[in-house]
C-alpha cells in the first residue's frame, strides 16, 4: 500500500454500518478520503447507525480529523449516532492530544460501539 492511501470496506451488521479504515488518512488524501467516507455512509440511503473500525488505520493528520468532525456533526443532523472503535495506540494518542476523544464517541471494541449505537 502507497504512503498515502487508505481503504474502505464496509458491511452491515444487525442494523448497523461497520466501515472498516485501513491505512493513512493525511493532508495529501483527506479531501479524498471524506468524499469515500460520504460515499459509503450515504450509499444504502438509509439512516443506519455508523461505526468506525480503526483497527487498521495507522495515521490520521488534522486534516483527518476533521473529516471526523464533519461526518459526525452531518450523521448526528440527521439523528444518526455514530462512534469509532479499535483506535490503535498511535492514532487514540493523536485523537486524545487533540481533544477529539471528548468531542466524538470511541471505544475499545467493536461489540463496545455496536451497543453505543444500538441504544
Amino acid at each position: 500500500m502507497d504512503d498515502h492511501l487508505f481503504q474502505l470496506n464496509a458491511e452491515e451488521t444487525n442494523g448497523i454500518l461497520i466501515v472498516h479504515v485501513s491505512g493513512r488518512v493525511d493532508s495529501v488524501n483527506a479531501e479524498q478520503f471524506h468524499s469515500s467516507l460520504a460515499t459509503t455512509i450515504h450509499e444504502p440511503e438509509t439512516d443506519l447507525p455508523v461505526a468506525l473500525d480503526f483497527e487498521k488505520l495507522d495515521f490520521i493528520s488534522s486534516a483527518g480529523l476533521r473529516t471526523i468532525l464533519q461526518v459526525a456533526k452531518q450523521l448526528g443532523g440527521n439523528q444518526q449516532k455514530f462512534a469509532l472503535f479499535s483506535l490503535t495506540a498511535s492514532v487514540m494518542e493523536i485523537f486524545q492530544l487533540s481533544g477529539f476523544d471528548r468531542i466524538v464517541d470511541i471505544h475499545d471494541s467493536r461489540d463496545a460501539a455496536i451497543a453505543a449505537v444500538s441504544q
